[in-house]
């Protein structure tokens, strides 16, 4: 506790005000030394540049003097009198020994051929492939070669050529100076101190000459490779930075500058060199200014100490009066300040203890209150806590009670749709037929146009009643996958009210009935809130798999949106229909995401659990065991016709079908079968030509058991028959074999005419 306190101590406090005031005066020096080293540095780096600049001047003078010896020399070799070779090279060679970093004088004629030296080997030889020689040929007065190997000498060289015209400006020849770069000393009086070089490198960025001189190969003469910032240079610019040369292993400050030639001057200094002398004399000055500054602390620290001693002196007494104890009166202090807070501190103390017996007797009242006021509010805790296990209890079965219903009413659903199916249209398609056949038989053209309508009346209502039954319960639903049910659900909402659904099946899952037939509703239900509040005639639907558990169902549109905050409380059409589906789904461990907001647009999120079912196909004994089960009519067949046997669990449409094949001469019914098992079965012992297959039949259906029929039978023909005009199906027959797909409700002549076409060479 002590420990703690210390850290706040009036000492410590005193002891960080002086580091607050210190810490800014310090930084302060601190950049004032850094100026200091910046400027001396700065100032180093522009000696750097002159010596540089001073460098390029002494090359360009003995590059002047060269040019002016040369001038001289073209004067004499081309007097009137003319001169024999060795009187020519006598005066080269002269020439030479006057200036001693000039290894050889070559006059070459204007084809650039070697005509006098003072280098016998050199006579002869043919320079007009040279650069410099070149240059000269197109005009120029001069003109300076960058380094090369002699091709007489070998030796590390480049010429300073002059041309020699008489005043008509005709070439008469051109003096060639070669200069051996380490005979450059002798021309360049220019010295640094330790440390300190300077060099010269030509147009091609190759090390001509650098004093120390250094030892290094060919390779390693290419400056501009192993520095590329003497691009910069050679691009007519100054600059000043600090490289690392790789042949000393330090880092050099240095300083470049372009020669009016094109070649470059350089100076400079091993970075130690540089910063050595500013890092002493700031050093020396850093240590002076520290010592001040710790010995000014200890000073502080000194005084502080001495006033900490009387403040904790009182800091003691007001813990003992915290804690209740007795306080004698704090004896007179040597400093008035000190004198006037102990007198405050015993006055406070005597105050303090008045206050102490008032809160004691507060704090019994308080304290009395208080348990009268927890008793209270326990028993209020108690009775709220029953009333929410009520509610609790209440909502559980009321949830249960919703998902009761919901399933009730999918059943219910389809309970009326296999009515519609297996009664009203079986009926309809039935007497359908029969009035097709009856108009056939009918002579009057009155009574036969009557019949005509009538069955024109009957087609329509079965269409109704198909599209009635499709909308309660869409068979494709339970027949097929959610993937089909969805696809379905597409064309229907494109014919029915002219949205068009964008739809996207990543995944086709197998899923329990129930989580299929709810996900399929809750999508309709979403897609019909586009038609009826988005104000869209576009939507999209997608379909994907989630860490291979989860199915996600995306609704989505652009229309125009609606506040999700008014889901909470379930009112107007769209809150409960859409409260209706989050409510259904979460009855499934499902869940429901929304993200819309006026004006733009709607996107719905379904995750419901995606449990795989295991599909087992019939297997040959299955399809025996299934044929003892039905009842089979069998036919025999006495002449050239067309055998068709007839596939569908409607008994009154099989009847019907087959009153109005028997008017046909050239067709006959061999069979009846009451389901695909039995349709497999009697197909293999009957033989026929034709089978009349119907889509939607128990134990095997019609798809099914046309793939079995056409695997095993390939030259029977099918034809599939449905109450449903659905082209997934009739394509998923086709797949299965058959030869064609018809509706229960078309025309009688439609159907034999297939019977028929069906027989036909393909």
């Amino acid at each position: 506790m002590d420990a703690k306190r210390g850290k706040h101590s009036i000492q410590t406090r005193l002891i960080v005000l002086l580091v607050v005031v210190l810490v800014p005066i310090m930084g302060l020096q601190v950049w004032v030394y850094y100026d200091r080293y910046r400027t001396l540095y700065d100032h180093e780096l522009q000696a750097n540049l002159e010596m540089a600049r001073a460098a390029g001047e002494m090359f360009k003078g003995l590059v002047n003097a060269v040019l002016l010896q040369e001038a001289a020399l073209g004067i004499t070799l081309t007097l009137p009198q003319a001169l024999s070779v060795e009187e020519m090279n006598h005066i080269l060679t002269k020439s030479k020994s006057e200036a001693p970093y000039i290894r050889n004088f070559l006059w070459l004629n204007p084809n650039g051929v070697t005509v006098a030296s003072d280098l016998s080997q050199a006579i002869g030889v043919n320079f007009s492939d040279r650069p410099y020689f070149s240059e000269i040929a197109r005009g120029r007065d001069w003109s300076i070669g960058d380094l090369t190997i002699g091709r007489i000498t070998g030796r590390h060289v480049f010429a300073i050529a002059k041309a020699v015209r008489d005043n008509a400006g005709v070439m008469q020849g051109v003096i060639i100076a070669t200069i051996d770069d380490e005979h450059l000393d002798q021309g360049l009086a220019l010295n640094r101190s330790q440390g300190g070089a300077i060099a010269i490198m030509d147009s091609k960025g190759m090390l001509v000459y650098r004093f120390p001189k250094i030892e290094v190969t060919w390779e390693e003469r290419n400056w501009l490779k192993t520095y590329p910032h003497v691009q910069q240079a050679l691009d007519g610019k100054e600059y000043v930075a600090t490289v690392f040369a790789p042949y000393e292993n330090k880092t050099r400050v240095i300083a470049n500058v372009p020669l009016s030639f094109g070649w470059v001057a350089g100076a400079g200094r091993t970075e130690s060199e540089i910063t050595g002398p500013i890092g002493a004399e700031i050093g020396k000055q850093a240590f002076l200014f520290f010592a001040v500054m710790v010995a000014g602390l200890i000073g502080a620290t000194a005084i502080t100490r001495q006033i900490g001693k009387h403040v904790y002196a009182l800091r003691e007494k007001s813990y003992a009066i915290g804690r209740g104890e007795y306080v004698e009166q704090t004896q007179t202090l040597h400093s008035r300040e000190f004198q006037e807070l102990s007198d405050a501190f015993n006055l406070m103390a005597e105050k303090v203890r008045l206050r102490e017996a008032e809160l004691q007797k507060a704090n019994e009242e308080l304290e009395r209150k208080v348990s009268e006021r927890t008793a209270d509010l326990s028993r209020k805790v108690d009775e709220l806590r029953k009333a929410n296990e009520q509610l609790d209890d209440r909502a559980s079965q009321l949830k249960a009670l919703a998902g009761k219903l919901t399933m009730a009413e999918q059943a219910e659903r389809r309970r009326l749709s296999k009515m519609l199916h297996d009664g009203l249209q079986q009926h309809l398609v039935s007497a359908k037929m029969m009035l097709g056949g009856l108009a056939e038989q009918i002579d009057s053209v009155d009574l036969k146009q009557a019949v005509d309508e009538i069955e024109k009346m009957m087609g329509e209502s079965v269409i109704m009643s198909r599209s009635l039954s499709a909308e309660i319960s869409p068979p494709v639903l339970y027949e097929g996958s959610l993937s089909d049910g969805l696809e379905w659900l597409a064309r229907w909402m494109s014919d029915k009210h002219h949205v068009s659904v964008d739809l996207t099946i990543a995944a086709r899952p197998e899923l329990h009935q129930n989580v299929k037939v709810l996900v399929f509703e809750s999508v309709r239900e979403l897609l019909f809130n586009t038609v009826k509040h988005a104000k869209v005639c576009k939507a999209r639907v997608s379909l994907e798999q989630e860490n291979g558990a989860r199915l996600r169902i995306t609704v989505s549109d652009e229309g125009a949106g609606f506040d999700p905050d008014r889901l909470t409380s379930a009112r107007g059409d769209v809150g409960f229909g859409l409260f209706s589906i989050r409510e259904r789904i979460g009855l499934i461990g499902g869940s429901v995401e929304i993200d819309s907001a006026p004006g733009k647009g709607s996107c719905f999120i379904l995750v419901v659990p995606a449990l795989q079912r295991s599909t087992v196909p019939l297997s040959a004994s299955d399809r025996t065991s299934f044929a003892s089960s039905g009842k089979e009519q069998m036919f025999t067949d006495s002449g050239a016709v067309i055998r068709v046997l007839l596939a569908d669990d409607h008994t009154l449409f099989r009847d019907g079908l087959a009153q109005m094949l028997k008017k046909e001469p050239d067709i006959k019914v061999v069979g009846h079968a009451k389901d695909g098992q039995e349709a497999v079965n009697m197909a293999a012992k009957l033989k026929p030509d034709v089978i009349l297959m119907d889509i939607s039949m128990p134990i095997v259906n019609g798809i099914e058991a046309t793939r079995i029929i056409h695997r095993e039978h390939p030259n029977i023909r099918i034809i599939g028959l449905s109450m449903y005009d659905d082209q997934e199906r009739a394509q998923a027959l086709r797949d299965a074999g058959a030869s064609d797909y018809i509706d229960k409700g078309c025309a009688a002549s439609a159907l034999i005419s297939a019977i028929r076409d069906c027989l036909l060479p393909q």
